[in-house]
């Protein structure tokens, strides 16, 4: 019951059915990891880490418990810190999509791009058509300045019927940052017109005039409600058409609104954190 509520989208309710299961049967860890999980999904990020740590000491071995730690670290800006219990759930499973998307994402935010993308690769050997990790990747090496393999990735994934307005809107970011402004406007145009179109590319011109740190600073605060710590709790990656990164803030930038995307599964950029969007401010 109490997942199906929270599947429903009401951790609210979810939250209290755990509670009372746990009450009854205190030495299940089953309701213990729903509370934790339902806490993580109303941002009570503190109790959330609290319970996983809960569940750890009593399973070390649970994978879930140590993906749902890693998330709400990460949630918890403390990329370093939910590398290890990333590492650890991914070890658990390799192909579980969600933990490499979340181990990526904590690996960017950690100052470690090449470690992300080694671990988006690997993701892929398991998960060849997997949405959020091949878009991750591609904002990975657009950040790097391979604007060139980032373009060709997201062309491919633009074309196919899980592509959206997201991946549209990163394969014209890619184009413009890599000086291709007349591909960057046809494409940005499937989905925004007129003022929003023209704040999008000036948008796009703003990030393209930042150097490497600062263009991976950016674009890694880039945010929009869904994928990473959505992330509906499945999928770290970043409900805007943009880059799929983290849950910060950038000040310095002026961003255009957001166009409203519905995709599905829902965030977590990453697990549990919402996925990025292309309007400055992802999870």
């Amino acid at each position: 019951m109490g997942d199906a509520l929270r599947a429903d989208g009401d951790p609210v309710g979810a939250a209290v059915f755990y509670r009372r299961a746990h009450d009854l049967e205190p030495d299940d860890l089953a309701p213990l990891l729903g509370m934790a999980n339902a806490a993580a999904a109303t941002g009570q990020h503190d109790a959330a880490a609290a319970l996983f740590r809960q569940v750890l000491a009593r399973d070390p071995g649970n994978a879930a418990a140590r993906l749902g730690y890693g998330r709400t670290l990460l949630a918890m800006h403390q990329p370093a810190t939910a590398r290890a219990e990333l590492r650890a759930a991914l070890d658990a499973d390799p192909a579980d999509p969600r933990a490499a998307l979340a181990l990526g994402v904590a690996a960017e935010l950690d100052g470690d791009p090449e470690a992300a993308r080694a671990v988006y690769r690997d993701g892929l050997r398991h998960n060849p058509n997997h949405v959020l990790l091949r878009n991750n990747l591609a904002l990975s090496l657009m950040i790097a300045g391979d604007t060139d393999q980032a373009i060709d990735i997201l062309d491919q994934l633009a074309q196919t019927l899980d592509g959206g307005a997201r991946v549209r809107q990163n394969l014209a970011l890619a184009n413009a940052l890599a000086g291709h402004d007349d591909q960057a406007r046809a494409i940005a145009a499937q989905d925004l017109r007129g003022a929003a179109l023209d704040a999008r590319l000036s948008f796009f011109q703003q990030l393209r005039s930042l150097d490497g740190p600062r263009l991976a600073e950016a674009v890694m605060s880039l945010r929009a409600p869904h994928a990473l710590a959505s992330v509906s709790t499945d999928h770290f990656s970043l409900t805007a058409p943009a880059p799929v990164f983290a849950e910060l803030h950038t000040t310095h930038l002026a961003s255009p609104e957001a166009v409203a995307v519905d995709e599905r599964p829902r965030l977590p950029m990453t697990a549990d954190v919402p996925p990025a969007s292309v309007v400055a401010p992802v999870h």
